[in-house]
């Protein structure tokens, strides 16, 4: 599965993040603040 991270915190994206790697069938492929950055993504 491949995800984008998206939330306006910083460190609950880092958190997020930290969390999935616990889960190798996620890819992460990027993150971004809000959702008109993660639909530009």
């Amino acid at each position: 599965m491949k995800a984008i991270i998206v939330d306006d915190e910083r460190l609950a994206r880092n958190e997020l993040r930290r969390l999935l790697a616990a889960h190798p069938e996620v890819e992460i492929l990027d993150e971004a603040a809000n959702v008109d950055e993660a639909l530009r993504k």
